[in-house]
């Protein structure tokens, strides 16, 4: 069974990765995301709960549909280890919004 912290790092993480989708995160929001995987990643080591990994796993996916990989995604002075640092929206215009590019 999934506790209550883990399950809501998991629904917060579906809540920005479903925002992703439906419109595009400025570069405060789209950090913020990033920075609720990065607890949720923290959180499913902790608890080892495989229940909530596999969620977690779902809602990668649809991460990772909505953004595409960067070399260089400009995270360098915040970024963790983990994958989804290195990722930036998939839509030019999104990804505009993000860089301030309006």
């Amino acid at each position: 069974m999934t506790d209550e912290l883990t399950q809501a790092l998991v629904d917060e993480w579906q809540v920005w990765v479903t925002e992703l989708r439906d419109h595009p995160l400025d570069g405060n929001e789209y950090i913020m995301m990033l920075q609720i995987r990065d607890d949720l990643a923290e959180r499913l080591a902790v608890t080892g709960d495989s229940r909530a990994a596999d969620e977690a796993e779902d809602v990668d996916v649809e991460f990772r549909e909505v953004t595409v990989e960067m070399d260089h995604a400009g995270f360098d002075s915040i970024r963790s280890s983990g994958w989804w640092w290195g990722r930036l929206p998939a839509d030019d215009a999104a990804r505009d919004y993000f860089l301030g590019r309006y």
